[in-house]
């Protein structure tokens, strides 16, 4: 629910002078783009600062720090999931609305459009939000228009793809490194693909490749979870740690 909206002053500040109970959302809109931040209940209702930026087109502004594809092999299809992290080190935020902030591709062959679906997690700790993928004159390709702020942004990427032993894709971006993360007891091959182990938890195993473009043949299945004590509950204890 809106309460109010006004325009700041020369020196960005503003008054709304309409007092709401509970958790508050204050929104500033600079340079095109929308900054939020949130407002718990008992703050003071003064003083309260939302940090904006000059706004860029420049690409370099915000780097690809790390990209990971999970690949999980079910009945009938493959899921593949894919995380990239921007980082911006930058006192500007990089927006273009056109060419959109991340370009990604998505074999030809998998789902349409619609049903690639894409997570974003900003900076300053607010909750995901979703966005759509558009797609561009380039065939696979799509594009997410989401300014990027200064600091870490997530973007999250999920698909469905046939059930097949091979899985081709490229980086459409520049990526520094692309890792490929499968389910223990799938392995994958590939040239420029290497092997990297397990993560600590041994519930997947690990891929580095090298080149924008890549190649795996997928083979082996998902292991069976660890048998059960006998009495309904897990060989695992659950102490509620971090998994």
């Amino acid at each position: 629910q809106t309460l109010g909206s006004v325009k700041s002053d020369a020196q960005g500040k503003f008054r709304i002078d309409k007092p709401a109970d509970g958790s508050q959302l204050v929104q500033a809109i600079f340079d095109g783009v929308t900054y939020t931040k949130m407002v718990p209940p008992g703050s003071p209702g003064t003083g309260v600062q939302v940090d904006v930026f000059d706004s860029t087109k420049d690409p370099g502004t915000a780097k690809i720090s790390q990209h990971i594809v999970c690949l999980q092999p079910a009945a009938g299809q493959l899921t593949v999931n894919e995380v990239y992290f921007l980082k911006n080190d930058t006192k500007k935020t990089f927006d273009n609305p056109s060419d959109g902030t991340l370009r990604f591709y998505v074999p030809g062959h998998t789902a349409q459009g619609e049903s690639v679906r894409v997570s974003i997690s900003g900076p300053g700790g607010m909750p995901p939000i979703q966005r759509p993928a558009g797609t561009t004159k380039s065939p696979g390709v799509y594009k997410v228009l989401y300014a990027v702020k200064p600091g870490e942004t997530e973007f999250n990427i999920s698909y469905t793809y046939p059930a097949g032993t091979e899985f081709a894709s490229k980086n459409v971006e520049k990526s520094p490194e692309t890792r490929l993360v499968v389910p223990r007891g799938v392995t994958l091959e590939g040239d420029g693909v290497s092997a990297l182990g397990q993560d600590p938890s041994g519930k997947a195993s690990l891929y580095s490749i090298t080149g924008q473009e890549y190649s795996v043949k997928i083979s082996g299945g998902t292991e069976a979870a660890p048998a059960g004590d006998g009495q309904g509950g897990s060989a695992e204890e659950d102490t509620g740690a971090p998994q």
